[in-house]
C-alpha cells in the first residue's frame, strides 16, 4: 500500500488555523480542494474543537480513498487529549507521510506563541516548517500552498 500525504495546519484555540484554511479554498467552506493537480480531502474542524469526530475521522481517512489530506490540528500535548492525539499520529504516519505548517504565532496581537517543545515533539512524526509572521489569512494561505506544493 502506498503512503499517502497528509498536511496539518497547526496552531491553538482561536489561532487562525480554521481562517487559514478558508482562505487557502478561496474562502469556500468545502471538503476538497485542488493544488499542483492533486486533489485534497480538507478536515476543518480540528481536535480542539470537537475532538470525538475529528479522532474518528481520523481513524477512518485511508490513502487508497483520499490519498492527500489537509486537516487543522492543535498540539495538545499537555492536556487529557494528548494520548489520543499521540496515538491518532502513529496511527497516522502508518498511512501517511506527515508534514506540519505551524502557524508559530497567534493571529491576533499577543506574546502567545508555540512552544519549542511542541515542535519538537511534531517533528518526532514528520516535517515541520513554523510561520513566524502574524499576516493575516490571506498570506498565510498562500504559504501553507507555497509549502504543500513544496511536499508534493
Amino acid at each position: 500500500m502506498k503512503k499517502g500525504k497528509l498536511f496539518a495546519v497547526v496552531g491553538h484555540k482561536r489561532w487562525g488555523k480554521s481562517t487559514t484554511l478558508l482562505f487557502l479554498t478561496d474562502r469556500k467552506k468545502v471538503t476538497y480542494s485542488t493544488i499542483k493537480g492533486q486533489r485534497f480531502c480538507i478536515k476543518r474542524m480540528s481536535n480542539d474543537d470537537i475532538p470525538k469526530p475529528f479522532f474518528q475521522w481520523i481513524k477512518d481517512i485511508e490513502p487508497e480513498t483520499c490519498p492527500a489530506v489537509i486537516i487543522a490540528l492543535c498540539p495538545t500535548f499537555d492536556t487529557k487529549l494528548s494520548v489520543r492525539l499521540v496515538a491518532a499520529l502513529n496511527s497516522l504516519r502508518k498511512r501517511y507521510d506527515l508534514f506540519f505548517f505551524v502557524l508559530f504565532h497567534r493571529y491576533r496581537p499577543s506574546t502567545d506563541h508555540i512552544e519549542k517543545e511542541e515542535i519538537d515533539k511534531l517533528k518526532k512524526f514528520g516535517t515541520v516548517q513554523s510561520f513566524k509572521s502574524r499576516a493575516q489569512g490571506e498570506t498565510r494561505a498562500r504559504a501553507l500552498k507555497k509549502f504543500i506544493a513544496t511536499n508534493l
